[in-house]
């Protein structure tokens, strides 16, 4: 029995004794094609690790990722970026598997078929990735969904870590949730360490109003930064890793 790799048990090769005609020049610019998208899928892969290393390093350190979130939509983000991390190694390894597959071999069908399945999943985790990055940084304040995430966040904080919101309202000049409301450093004020700034954070007047602006707005921009890139890179890879898959099943039909 011979052993399996390119070139092993390959009947085809030989017709009476007699090697095969060299491939058609179709076959060869599929070929070409699909190592060019191979080669393309590796080099998304490294810009998906950069970009998901860099949105988990700068995230985890992140003010708004100190308050008490619970499945929110930063959370997702945080684990969506790690993910990325994931897919970018496996698409930095598969390229060559890809290429080998696609040539001539006892073990191609089982190669191919194992390609063809990492491909489908990857591109269908990259979509979620992408769609969920894009919608949420897209949206806007706007968007009820991450409002609402943020909301319930910031109340939990407020109730249960004052210390935090207080310093997220120190760093980013913002008083209370939405423009005007005084709370988080109003909670930490009167603890015994009393850590707000007063020269920066303001003491509420009547009513429990302050002139200072929501932080809402300051923490949902700092997410966009954070997120947006991951999406769109994921949406890029996305692209790729199709264009790759379209190319490989042609260039293994026209090959045989």
């Amino acid at each position: 029995m011979k052993a399996c790799g390119i070139g092993a048990d390959d009947d085809s090769s030989y017709v009476a004794g007699l090697q095969a005609p060299p491939p058609s020049t179709a076959v060869v610019r599929l070929a070409a094609a699909h190592t060019a998208t191979a080669a393309a899928v590796g080099l998304c892969g490294i810009a998906l690790i950069a970009v998901g290393t860099w949105a988990v390093v700068t995230q985890s350190g992140s003010q708004y990722n100190r308050l008490t979130f619970e499945s929110s939509v930063t959370a997702a983000s945080l684990y969506l970026s790690m993910s990325t991390i994931c897919v970018g190694v496996l698409l930095v390894l598969l390229p060559p598997v890809g290429l080998v597959a696609a040539r001539r071999g006892s073990c191609r069908a089982a190669m191919t078929a194992g390609y063809v399945v990492c491909l489908c999943l990857l591109t269908a985790l990259l979509l979620f990735t992408a769609v969920v990055m894009l919608q949420v940084s897209g949206a806007g304040t706007g968007r009820p969904a991450t409002r609402t995430f943020f909301l319930n966040a910031w109340r939990r904080s407020v109730a249960k870590s004052p210390l935090v919101v207080c310093g997220v309202e120190t760093e980013h000049q913002c008083r209370g949730f939405d423009g005007g409301e005084c709370t988080g450093c109003a909670e930490a004020d009167s603890g015994p360490s009393a850590p707000c700034d007063r020269t920066r954070c303001a003491d509420c007047g009547a009513g429990g109003q302050t002139g200072g602006s929501g932080c809402y707005t300051v923490l949902f921009d700092e997410l966009v930064v954070k997120a947006r890139p991951v999406g769109i890179t994921a949406a890029a890879t996305s692209v790729a890793v199709l264009a790759d898959l379209v190319l490989f099943v042609l260039t293994r039909v026209a090959a045989g």
